[in-house]
């Protein structure tokens, strides 16, 4: 266990803790007088087989960075919170990342971590306010009722659970759709996973897909989550298109640059998607002067 825990990151709070290696790179806190930003450090390690280098991750007011260590070579990368097009953080079992994908000098591009989950809430305040800063968000004083997702309580209060959690403070929800997992039968008594269970939400600023895993080959599912956060202002077009051979739909999700975040759901849910598709196109057409979005 403690040997383990040698690869668990963990908060910088002081110019003092920092790595030697990374020490000239925050020379403007070395006397105290302004105070270190968000600074978290990631021990090197192995996950799913990858070797994952040392990293130091930095969360300023207006940026994220990354500094990677290669041997005796550290490299910087970062983003802007203006240049974010889309964040993915994700968890399955002990392994967990982040992902954020955005512009830096008129090229795509995309940072990661990937950490131990038992230190997820070292992350939380990361992707709070990587989002904040990519939407411009305020925290709302007064909360709204969400009712409708407390109408998933029946239906999973696991996926209620993460969509509340999901939500900024004050953020409400203006349309939501759900699906539990899809399969078919297998050889003898096994399934075959088809769709994993998902959760659609769409606020005033947002575009939230949650979903399990797609697994097929060694189901962990339903111990996994994967978090989508999409600025309707990068939301560029809305696709849906049935995959007949298997007896399911592709909903792909584009923005700039080409970008897709795509997943599939069970055709027993055509009818839902429909209803909700059209509850996001009424809200963008409400809400936004942008004239060239298309849903179809």
């Amino acid at each position: 266990m403690a040997k383990d825990m040698e690869t668990w990151p963990r908060q910088i709070k002081t110019y003092e803790e920092l790595p030697k290696q990374y020490q000239h790179f925050f020379e403007v806190f070395q006397d105290g007088r302004i105070p270190l930003p968000y600074v978290i450090f990631i021990p090197a390690m192995q996950w799913r087989k990858r070797n994952c280098k040392e990293k130091l991750l930095c969360l300023t007011a207006s940026e994220i960075s990354i500094y990677e260590r290669d041997n005796e070579d550290i490299f910087k990368e970062g983003l802007t919170f203006e240049s974010i097009h889309f964040i993915e953080e994700g968890t399955v079992l002990l392994y967990s990342w982040i992902k954020v994908h955005g512009n830096a000098d008129g090229k795509l591009k995309t940072i990661q971590v990937e950490f131990n989950t038992v230190t997820k809430n070292l992350f939380h305040p990361v992707i709070l306010e990587l989002r904040k800063g990519a939407l411009g968000y305020e925290d709302k004083k007064n909360e709204p009722s969400n009712t409708k997702i407390a109408q998933l309580k029946e239906k999973s209060y696991k996926f209620m659970n993460y969509g509340l959690d999901s939500l900024l403070p004050g953020q409400a929800i203006k349309a939501l759709m759900f699906q539990p997992s899809v399969y078919e039968k297998a050889y003898l008594f096994f399934e075959r996973l088809l769709s994993p269970a998902q959760l659609h939400l769409l606020t005033a600023e947002e575009y939230i897909l949650i979903q399990e895993e797609e697994d097929k080959k060694n189901d962990k599912s339903q111990y996994s989550g994967i978090w989508t956060y999409i600025p309707l202002k990068n939301l560029r077009n809305i696709k849906v298109r049935p995959i007949a051979a298997q007896g399911l739909i592709e909903l792909s999700l584009e923005g700039y640059y080409s970008q897709k975040i795509q997943t599939t759901l069970g055709s027993g849910a055509k009818e839902e998607l429909k209803t909700y598709l059209k509850q996001v196109e009424q809200h963008l057409k409400e809400n936004d002067s942008v004239s060239n979005r298309m849903l179809g």
